[in-house]
């Protein structure tokens, strides 16, 4: 069977994580916000590259789940993605 990280584009799984905590439309605009002002296309977003996606939703993240939910979605995250 074939890992979640495998089947799935990373943007993908950074979405559907953090659809949880913030909705699948905030989820969305999020990621392809960061990820643009990363220079990258969301959808061409690498594992390698989620950490920085990270840190950039970071500040916007802790305004919306305080610092410990934060680095809660941002763990599950990268747990999901190393998979």
């Amino acid at each position: 069977m074939a890992s979640a990280s495998t089947t799935r584009r990373p943007a993908d799984v950074v979405r559907e994580q953090l659809s949880h905590y913030l909705g699948p439309f905030t989820s969305k605009n999020a990621v392809q916000m960061m990820a643009k002002q990363l220079g990258i296309d969301p959808d061409r977003l690498t594992a390698a590259q989620v950490p920085d996606l990270l840190d950039k939703l970071g500040p916007t993240l802790r305004t919306l789940l305080g610092k410990a939910g934060a680095e809660k979605v941002s763990a599950q995250i990268i747990e999901e993605l190393s998979r």
